[in-house]
């Protein structure tokens, strides 16, 4: 069994609200740490892209003592200095070896994660929400997130969800929690936040559009497609389809929003970074809604 961390949901809370309170110039507050028997508990995570050490959490001791004698953790503070000694550039067995080494308190100086962002200006708005009740700390939902965009989306709904309001099924896509902004925040730290609530409030993307799916197959190196880009909100819509587009199922339409193409998010690519991707691909497939054309101000290209 995983030990129990310490102090979620007041940390959780803190960063949700913005309410860290920093101890020096550079924005690092200080961890203060006295060796237990067991160690000084800390379970630390080191990203090998670029070497970031991260205090997971803080494992309880057998005798339910606390290491910690300054300071309030909070699960995702990332380590950059110990005892004085900045360790940002050091390796994770670099790093370990110096907490391993340590007679005395250990003062660490950290950095609290990034809070889940404030809604963005052209956020979507507009979709259902729901109310959903925890039960023995966990909510019935399995939640999946697409890596590369941060997207999250409702795998499977399980017959212990207890939902007091709206409603949810598989497929949805959250957009916000307790009224704030998750489209960009990290699985990890989404489930941190999930972890120290009794009950959410879920916003979804609107369920009433008509999502489409359709692979479209280039021939003579082009898909026969007109894609026009919004350029203040980054939306491509479809503004012509050529009688030699090569669709299946033959769903698209002009006019059509286009969501994803081949599991990406293109919700906010710009222009020239969608059609260069599309000018790589012999096939590929659509994720359209159905929306009226719109005179908007965008660039038209034919790719």
């Amino acid at each position: 069994t995983r030990p129990a961390a310490l102090s979620m949901n007041n940390d959780a809370r803190a960063i949700l609200q913005h309410q860290i309170t920093n101890n020096d110039e550079s924005g690092l507050r200080q961890l203060m740490f006295e060796p237990t028997p067991e160690g000084f508990g800390l379970e630390i995570v080191t990203n090998c892209d670029d070497n970031k050490h991260v205090i997971e959490h803080i494992i309880q001791s057998i005798s339910a003592y606390t290491s910690i004698l300054r300071g309030e953790f909070i699960p995702g503070d990332a380590i950059h200095k110990i005892n004085g000694e900045i360790v940002t550039e050091m390796t994770h067995e670099e790093l370990l070896n110096i907490v391993g080494s340590q007679n005395g308190d250990l003062d660490l100086r950290v950095k609290a994660p990034q809070p889940i962002e404030q809604p963005r200006p052209n956020s979507k708005a507009g979709g259902k929400t729901a109310i959903v009740q925890g039960v023995d700390g966990k909510f019935g939902l399995e939640i999946a997130t697409e890596e590369a965009t941060n997207c999250h989306s409702i795998a499977k709904v399980d017959h212990s969800c207890k939902i007091l309001e709206g409603s949810v099924k598989k497929g949805d896509i959250i957009q916000s929690v307790n009224e704030q902004d998750v489209s960009n925040t990290a699985h990890k730290q989404f489930m941190r936040y999930l972890e120290t609530q009794d009950e959410v409030e879920f916003q979804f993307q609107d369920d009433q559009q008509n999502f489409k799916v359709a692979t479209v197959v280039a021939v003579n190196g082009s898909f026969g497609l007109s894609i026009a880009t919004n350029s203040t909100t980054n939306q491509h819509t479809i503004t012509n389809i050529q009688p030699t587009c090569n669709i299946t199922p033959a769903v698209l339409n002009r006019g059509d929003n286009i969501l994803a193409i081949d599991g990406i998010d293109v919700t906010n690519t710009p222009h020239n970074k969608l059609l260069q991707y599309l000018s790589l691909q012999d096939k590929v497939e659509f994720v359209v809604n159905d929306e009226t054309l719109e005179n908007e101000k965008a660039n038209s290209t034919s790719p």
